[in-house]
């Protein structure tokens, strides 16, 4: 009996041995490949960790990031443009100066209508106080209805011209007086021309005023909703009355294209001479990066070295930008690929962060 239980228990000994060694042996490729496998993911991480470094604010990468992302590099250039300073306005709906004008010529039919009746009964009063006083064929009864008669034509009379008075103050205080005096000249084409809408009445405001002693004679305007169809406008007159939506001085411009909708929104550049002391370069749209509110650019230092750089006075033109540089500017700027390397640079300056 002792016998028999010796040797289940010897038997179940090697059956556990053979079991482990099976798992063993079958695991074995397992244990290894795992072991690979956390040495590989200790160099990949290593590897990761090396691929950007950045140093006093310099940021380098390898040189399969920089071929796998698509950077372009360009040469810095001068710029040879004059500076336009935007500006904002609309076409004038012309819907009120109309009601004014003919609120005007219909003061002036009626002074002119009462003028002539009071010519008239003053030569008739004339005879019947002649006839009254000769003779009394005229009752005074019937000259004294005469006088009332015109002392009221001259009231009427007085009323028209100070309406007329009143009308043409509102038009000067809300156009100028250059309009005033185009509803009052006798020569009055170019109004004509206006309701006529052979041309089309501008509203600009200006910004950026303080560079100009006067407002420009001449101006480019386009509509945003078609940037590329710009017109030439000529400056006619301040107006009294600026726009509240912007800061700045308003003008009125005329402009002989007739495809700017009534009372569209459009803009204007304007532009003035430059200092040719300061050196501005051209910087295009794909260039330019936005951080903490702030544009930037990136410059190369190096074969794979990057370094960023603020921008300062920037004016925007039809593909980019005019800036300035407070020292010394870069000689080769990023124009694609500048996102990536931010990008790249705030992940390499977290990671760090985290690290630590």
């Amino acid at each position: 009996m002792k016998n028999k239980s010796l040797t289940i228990i010897v038997l179940q000994s090697v059956l556990i041995i053979g079991l482990l060694w099976l798992i063993i042996y079958l695991g074995k490729d397992e244990i290894f490949r795992s072991g690979i496998d956390v040495d590989s993911t200790k160099l990949h991480e290593s590897e990761v960790e090396n691929l950007i470094s950045i140093k006093d604010k310099i940021i380098t990468l390898p040189n399969s990031i920089i071929k796998n992302s698509g950077i372009e590099i360009q040469p810095i250039s001068e710029s040879k443009k004059r500076s336009l300073y935007s500006s904002y306005g609309y076409v004038v709906n012309l819907k009120n100066l109309i009601d004014y004008r003919t609120n005007y010529l219909n003061i002036n039919f009626e002074i002119n209508k009462l003028n002539t009746q009071l010519k008239e009964e003053g030569e008739h009063f004339k005879i019947l106080k002649s006839l009254n006083e000769d003779n009394k064929n005229i009752s005074d009864s019937v000259v004294g209805e005469k006088e009332l008669e015109i002392n009221n034509l001259r009231n009427n009379l007085n009323i028209q011209k100070n309406n007329k008075n009143n009308l043409l103050q509102l038009i000067s205080q809300e156009w100028g007086n250059p309009f005033k005096e185009l509803l009052t000249h006798p020569k009055k084409s170019l109004l004509n021309n206006i309701f006529n809408s052979e041309i089309r009445l501008l509203k600009i405001t200006i910004t950026n005023n303080e560079t100009h002693k006067s407002p420009p004679s001449e101006l480019m305007v386009f509509s945003p909703s078609q940037p590329k169809n710009k017109y030439k406008a000529n400056f006619i007159t301040k107006s009294p009355i600026g726009d509240l939506d912007i800061q700045g001085k308003s003008y009125f411009y005329l402009t002989s294209s007739n495809n700017l909708m009534m009372g569209s929104k459009i803009n204007a550049y304007i532009e003035i001479d430059e200092n040719i002391d300061v050196k501005k370069f051209d910087i295009p749209k794909s260039a330019i990066v936005w951080n903490d509110g702030k544009p930037w650019i990136y410059a190369k230092v190096s074969d794979n070295s990057f370094f960023r750089y603020p921008l300062f006075k920037m004016e925007e033109i039809d593909n980019g930008w005019i800036v300035q540089f407070k020292n010394i500017p870069p000689k080769k700027i990023v124009i694609k690929g500048a996102q990536l390397l931010l990008s790249e640079e705030y992940k390499h300056l977290i990671t760090n962060e985290n690290e630590d």
